[in-house]
């Protein structure tokens, strides 16, 4: 167990010039592709951001010009249609969370249960100043690419603001973890909406009550009525039906349920609808049973 007397322990042969240069060389190397690696990092967390932010711009775009939107976003207590119509969203984006809020930022109608009247930061965003923005922020507790779109009414007044989010916290190491998220892509159908049974009623008669009795009708047969009331300003003589999404066998089935013989295609996917339904004057309230 004891060394021999005398007897010394081997020492390591010393690095040569070109051995040190090596090592110099190495340890170069490594901090090159350290910084390489931090700043491809954060150029790939901006990429995303960017990216993603244009993908949830247009669907929040699309919500803030829907005209339902448009008219309950200032309402009183909030029609709870506003709720379908963020969830929609929110499904077709693959989003976290949609939310209207009011031009301060106080949650008006969302995706999330118990988020109604919660005011949420709108830090430097430009969407009170009626300009769309995208940030990277704290959302409700979690790291989100962040859009804002203001609502404006047709004379240019700010009603409300749309707000998209995307969680982000286990992306590109935003968060404490590195599991990867699905990253919103190609549009995609909206589950209810391409394959539902989603009809707006409109009533343009100037009668009140129209859209409300044709409601209970379309509804106590199964259709799911996200949302009815005026037709705005406009005034129609005959009632229409209107295939939103290239299914005229739906509109046509409706048409038939409200006793309509007018069907036509008019594809507009903004209203976040199937179906489309005009009450005009010809439309019989008090006989329909």
């Amino acid at each position: 167990m004891w060394s021999s007397p005398g007897r010394r322990s081997p020492r390591r042969p010393a690095l040569t010039l070109a051995g040190q240069f090596l090592v110099l060389q190495l340890t170069v190397l490594l901090a090159v592709l350290a910084v390489a690696s931090v700043v491809s990092i954060r150029q790939g967390q901006a990429d995303f951001r960017d990216t993603t932010g244009v993908f949830l711009r247009r669907g929040a775009e699309r919500l803030a010009g829907t005209e339902p939107v448009r008219d309950q976003i200032d309402q009183r207590p909030v029609p709870r249609a506003l709720a379908a119509y963020t969830e929609a969203q929110r499904r077709y984006l693959d989003a976290s969370a949609v939310f209207l809020t009011d031009p301060r930022g106080t949650i008006l109608a969302g995706t999330e249960e118990g988020a109604a009247g919660e005011k949420l930061d709108l830090g430097d965003s430009t969407a009170p100043d009626r300009r769309a923005w995208t940030g990277d922020v704290d959302l409700r507790g979690e790291r989100s690419v962040v859009v804002h779109v203001p609502v404006l009414s047709a004379t240019g007044e700010l009603l409300g603001i749309v707000v998209v989010a995307f969680g982000v916290s286990f992306v590109l190491g935003l968060g404490d973890d590195a599991t990867p998220a699905s990253l919103p892509g190609v549009e995609r159908v909206v589950p209810g909406l391409e394959s539902g049974r989603r009809v707006e009623v409109l009533n343009a008669a100037g009668r009140s009550g129209m859209a409300r009795t044709a409601t209970d009708k379309l509804r106590a047969a199964g259709y799911d009525v996200v949302y009815f009331g005026n037709a705005g300003n406009r005034t129609d003589s005959l009632s229409i039906v209107l295939d939103r999404v290239g299914k005229p066998d739906l509109a046509r089935a409706v048409a038939s349920q409200l006793g309509i013989t007018r069907v036509e295609t008019a594809i507009d996917s903004t209203r976040l609808v199937e179906v489309s339904v005009v009450l005009g004057v010809d439309w019989p309230t008090v006989k329909q049973e």
